[in-house]
């Protein structure tokens, strides 16, 4: 596991890296599955308005890389403050599918469950999204139930997997 091997740091999220992450998402397929709210083509300031007031938007580092190689936020649910939601998970392009998403979740649960003092961290997926599916149940999210929304500017409903893990849970 090559991400095993490099030490994997998170720290919080600088605006400057915004233009970085829009390019993360280059097509129109990856940008419904990290921001099915978002409009297509992805931007520096997209990137930015998701930003939540009271959130922990949240970069991925591997030592010896002057690069971010992950991006995530961690929000706090509008009605629960101590119920968060993680959001927008993205690797680096060049850094997917050699084991960094589930470890980078982890971290950002134990952000959420340690220091933030959250009970709970919830999600949604695409359950076609596998890659993603397998990487959140690998880190201890369980699938909780389908779901379908209809996203501002979409012609469709989509079908979602709302999944979800409690403190006690993780371990």
């Amino acid at each position: 596991n090559q991400a095993a091997s490099g030490l994997l740091t998170l720290t919080p999220f600088e605006d400057s890296y915004c233009s970085t992450i829009a390019r993360w998402a280059p097509t129109c397929q990856e940008c419904l599955y990290l921001a099915p709210a978002t409009k297509y083509p992805l931007t520096a300031r997209k990137v930015a308005a998701w930003r939540k007031p009271n959130g922990e938007p949240m970069l991925l580092w591997q030592r010896g890389d002057d690069k971010p190689v992950g991006y995530a936020e961690l929000n706090p649910m509008r009605d629960d403050p101590k119920h968060y939601w993680l959001g927008h998970v993205l690797i680096r392009p060049d850094r997917r599918g050699i084991g960094f998403s589930t470890p980078f979740v982890r971290m950002l649960l134990e952000v959420a469950f340690g220091r933030i003092g959250a009970y709970r961290v919830s999600l949604i997926v695409f359950p076609e999204n596998i890659a993603a599916v397998r990487s959140y149940e690998n880190a201890g999210f369980r699938s909780v139930k389908e779901e379908f929304y209809k996203f501002t500017g979409k012609c469709k409903e989509f079908r979602l997997l709302r999944m979800k893990i409690d403190a006690r849970q993780f371990v």
